[in-house]
């Protein structure tokens, strides 16, 4: 019976886990990819960004007071540009289990909801960065997207 139940259980907290990035600690986020491959200061006190690799990916996650607010994602090469595939396996892993909405003449993907009072995070594809040639995925927490990107 035990067993049976730790069979039922497990796949609910590993898909759980899977799902959940924005907010987690340092040590969940190395636990998925590994030790940092470079670590640099924010551009704000208690704030750190660190870069990873993940399969074909650069991710340079921004951790405020220990905690990831925003995640990047880039091709290795800084030139592919993401597909609509990695696009949404990434929010998809952000997701925590609740649909992201685009609006069809929409730039930006939110989750939580329709109005800004309950949206949780924003995403938003760049196929070219500002200032360079990289095409970049990034996904913030609403409040680091109130900061970073002006939502009022």
């Amino acid at each position: 019976m035990l067993r049976a139940l730790t069979l039922a259980v497990l796949p609910t907290l590993v898909i759980s886990r899977a799902e959940a990035r924005l907010w987690e600690s340092v040590a969940q986020t190395e636990a998925r990819y590994g030790h940092a491959l470079a670590k640099f200061l924010g551009d704000a006190p208690r704030e750190e960004q660190r870069k990873y690799r993940y399969k074909d990916f650069y991710i340079l996650v921004t951790f405020v007071d220990g905690r990831s607010e925003d995640e990047w994602y880039f091709h290795l090469d800084g030139k592919t540009a993401l597909s609509e595939q990695d696009i949404q396996f990434f929010l998809t892993m952000t997701s925590d289990g609740k649909p992201w909405q685009k609006p069809s003449d929409g730039l930006v993907w939110t989750l939580g909801g329709s109005s800004i009072e309950n949206w949780k995070a924003v995403a938003a594809y760049y196929p070219k960065l500002p200032g360079t040639t990289i095409p970049g995925f990034g996904i913030y927490t609403l409040t680091r997207a109130k900061k970073v990107l002006k939502i009022p």
